[in-house]
């Protein structure tokens, strides 16, 4: 079905991509890029979730983050408890919903694809930055770089999820 973005223009099938750095970006499911928004601290991701979640009602989004096993530590102790999560057989997080949020589902790009988003990358001719790779505290600032490296990983997991998934195998949802 067709649900207003956040600018109020109708769009079909949303689907967002978070990755850890601090980016978070809205797409449709034909790649287009809605919205997104850079956070350094939680409050600010959770007013944006905010936003999705109550602009788009009862419609459900997928928020896909690579490795979201890794992230799913981070998620319950900062964003909000899980209602549920599916795991596998080695216990890594396949997806969680989360009671703050329970029409946005996250699930892990990452076992979806079962490839590094520099596999991904060359895969859908979208290369993946090189980054001298450093651990970020809160009170640490992002360079420019970092932020474009964060934002080119979320255009590459959200043209995979475009271009390959939807295309080969039908919406997600």
């Amino acid at each position: 079905g067709e649900v207003k973005n956040l600018d109020g223009e109708y769009v079909s099938h949303p689907l967002a991509v978070w990755l850890s750095y601090g980016v978070a970006k809205c797409y449709t499911s034909k790649g287009d890029e809605i919205s997104k928004v850079k956070f350094r601290e939680w409050n600010v991701l959770h007013n944006y979730l905010d936003k999705i979640s109550q602009s788009l009602g009862n419609f459900k989004v997928i928020c896909f983050v690579h490795n979201l096993g890794y992230e799913f530590d981070y998620v319950i102790k900062n964003v909000s408890l899980p209602i549920n999560f599916l795991t596998n057989s080695s216990h890594s997080v396949i997806a969680t919903t989360l009671v703050r949020y329970p029409n946005i589902q996250f699930r892990c790009s990452y076992l979806l694809s079962g490839y590094s988003l520099a596999r991904i990358g060359k895969m859908i001719n979208l290369p993946k930055l090189e980054s001298d790779y450093r651990q970020i505290l809160p009170s640490q600032k992002v360079t420019s770089q970092e932020w474009e490296y964060c934002e080119r990983d979320n255009d590459i997991v959200a043209k995979y999820i475009v271009d390959v998934c939807i295309k080969e195998y039908g919406l997600l949802f």
